[in-house]
This record gives structure tokens, C-alpha cells and sequence, in this order.
């Protein structure tokens, strides 16, 4: 496995049988191709990531509002959300539970708007990339 970078070693344990070949613990073409991918798409998060914390407001690129459009579509179970606690003022993290309950209140307060969205929109990335949204 050393000679696996290891941000692969993560894939690597994840990947499906299906159109994918493996001799002996090394991954064949078709897994390799499905790395490249990834890494390119991860890499692609990255620069967004990169241009939403440098301005979480206003005018954003097609493809980081294509990435935030996304991150909002998905399902809601388990995002992380922001609840106004004093107008304008403070901000509460919160989780979206089952459709039709209330959001679960966390202990984390906020009282840079900006700083806040910016905490969100992580923590979203980070669900995404885990595969879990």
C-alpha cells in the first residue's frame, strides 16, 4: 500500500466490483480512470470552495452556483443549517432532521453573518465529498 497515494487508499477500499478489475490488491485500468476522475472533480471542488470563502456573497462563477444549487437540492437530513436567534445580529447551527421536525439545535453561534455561510457551505463540501448528501 505505499506505493498508493493516499488519498486513494480511501477509494480504494470503497470500490465496486462492477467494470472494475483487481489482481493481487492492485486496481486495473478501470478504477484507475475512476480515480482520475475523481481527483479531477475534487480538485475542481477545491478552486469553488476556494472562490465561495474568499466571497460568500454576491456574484459567484456558473459552475460554483451549479455546485451550490446542488448542495442545496439534496436531501436535507443532516444538513447543516442557520437559525437567526437575533435579527441581523446571531446566528445557531443547526441540523435538518426528518421532513416535518424541527431543526436540532447545536451548540455553535455566529455573529459574522459571512463567517456563518462560510461554516455551512464546509460542512456541506465535506458531506458531498464523504458521499454522504
Amino acid at each position: 500500500h505505499e506505493l498508493i497515494a493516499p488519498s486513494y487508499l480511501h477509494y480504494l477500499m470503497q470500490f465496486r466490483m462492477r467494470d472494475r478489475f483487481c489482481v493481487s490488491g492492485i486496481v486495473l485500468v478501470g478504477a484507475i480512470l475512476d480515480m482520475m476522475q475523481e481527483s479531477s472533480i475534487h480538485d475542481r471542488y477545491d478552486a469553488l470552495v476556494r472562490e465561495f470563502l474568499a466571497a460568500p456573497f454576491g456574484e459567484h462563477s456558473p459552475a460554483l452556483r451549479q455546485l451550490m444549487l446542488r448542495l442545496r437540492s439534496l436531501d436535507a437530513m443532516n444538513k447543516h443549517v442557520l437559525v437567526e436567534i437575533e435579527p441581523y445580529k446571531k446566528w445557531r447551527l443547526a441540523k435538518l432532521g426528518p421532513r416535518n421536525s424541527a431543526p436540532v439545535l447545536l451548540d455553535q453561534t455566529f455573529d459574522d453573518l459571512e463567517a456563518a455561510e462560510r461554516y455551512v457551505f464546509l460542512s456541506r463540501i465535506k458531506m458531498l465529498k464523504e458521499g454522504r448528501l
